[in-house]
């Protein structure tokens, strides 16, 4: 049942992934925040195209010895792609001077690709060199720092919408901005 469930699953997932890049190149907002979502998204939709391969080729092959080892690093990008998106987010709310200072569209562009970079020779020098320990204590990492990341955030926005919702004289377009964020 594994093997038929997650070939259903892996198809039906370039559903939404397409549709989130599809929504983050055509939406109406300039928000900085739509590049990290359209790099996770491709990130996902890649990891995906590759898994798709993963299934048809023979185990035996040259080639699905890479195809495993582009599969595992697109797996670990992936997931670690959320944290930038966290972050950055837990910067514009806490420390707006900081984020306004290092983070403009072409540095986050840039910023998102070293990180890609980085954490691909990470995976790549931890399965080299056998020390799986490394990345996963990175990984675990990267883990507790977006849930930190994500959970102040969300602090942070709703004593926002308490605090707006409180006050009857703030416009009623910066609660529906803290609603959609």
């Amino acid at each position: 049942i594994e093997h038929t469930l997650t070939q259903v699953l892996l198809h039906i997932m370039h559903i939404p992934v397409i549709l989130l890049i599809v929504i983050t190149i055509l939406g109406k907002e300039n928000e900085d925040a739509k590049l990290f979502v359209f790099h996770t998204a491709v990130l996902n939709l890649i990891l995906g195209i590759v898994w798709e391969i993963s299934w048809f080729l023979p185990e035996t092959s040259t080639i699905s010895n890479v195809i495993i080892w582009v599969k595992d690093i697109c797996i670990n990008a992936s997931v670690n792609s959320i944290f930038p998106l966290a972050f950055t987010r837990f910067l514009f709310l806490y420390f707006p001077h900081v984020y306004k200072r290092f983070f403009s569209k072409k540095s986050i562009f840039f910023s998102l690709l070293v990180y890609d970079i980085v954490f691909s020779g990470l995976y790549f020098i931890s399965e080299n060199f056998n020390i799986c320990l490394f990345i996963i204590s990175v990984t675990f990492i990267m883990l507790v720092g977006t849930i930190i990341c994500s959970s102040l955030v969300f602090r942070n926005i709703h004593s926002m919408m308490l605090m707006i919702d409180k006050d009857s004289t703030t416009q009623l377009s910066t609660f529906s901005d803290l609603r959609r964020a």
